[in-house]
């Protein structure tokens, strides 16, 4: 006869695997920690493009690419960026403001999750200048929030192919 649902278990069920099986799933195979290795030499963004790689893609000729519409505006994308990173790239500091990359040269913000960069008020005010240049904001992008990195759309919002990646030490 079987119990009714509402009985309880004299014995509760574990939760979580066990500690072995919680070791093998830690465990990467070394198939995969090459291909980790490999994407992160190559500074693959979260669609698997890699970010030389771009330029092969699109073509060099910026005239046949496809056309960006008009500037989105979602304040939910921006309030979810700011959920997801409290503190500033560079500096650690918390309460950053979203720098929108790309903004002057699409004649308007841009709410979308790979454009918006994390930076505190002075070095928000360094961006775009030998200090903070487009190269140390996209690698910043892909360290930080790779998920929403995508060098592609990036590419077609800036309308040109992008600076060279400059990575730097973080404070």
């Amino acid at each position: 006869m079987k119990r009714p649902g509402y009985i309880k278990r004299k014995v509760p069920l574990k939760s979580g695997p066990s500690k072995q099986k919680a070791k093998r799933m830690k465990a990467v195979s070394p198939k995969r920690a090459e291909r980790r290795k490999v994407a992160r030499e190559r500074y693959e963004d979260s669609r698997g493009v890699a970010f030389d790689d771009v330029e092969s893609i699109l073509g060099k000729d910026s005239e046949f690419w496809p056309k960006i519409g008009r500037p989105i505006r979602d304040p939910r994308v921006c309030s979810q960026f700011h959920a997801l990173h409290d503190r500033c790239w560079m500096t650690g500091e918390a309460y950053p403001q979203a720098h929108h990359l790309g903004a002057g040269f699409t004649r308007g913000k841009r709410d979308e999750m790979c454009v918006l960069v994390s930076l505190s008020a002075a070095q928000h005010a360094l961006v775009n200048t030998s200090e903070l240049p487009l190269g140390t904001l996209l690698w910043l992008k892909w360290t930080h929030d790779w998920p929403h990195t995508d060098w592609i759309r990036l590419t077609l919002i800036y309308g040109r192919i992008l600076d060279d990646l400059q990575p730097v030490e973080l404070s």
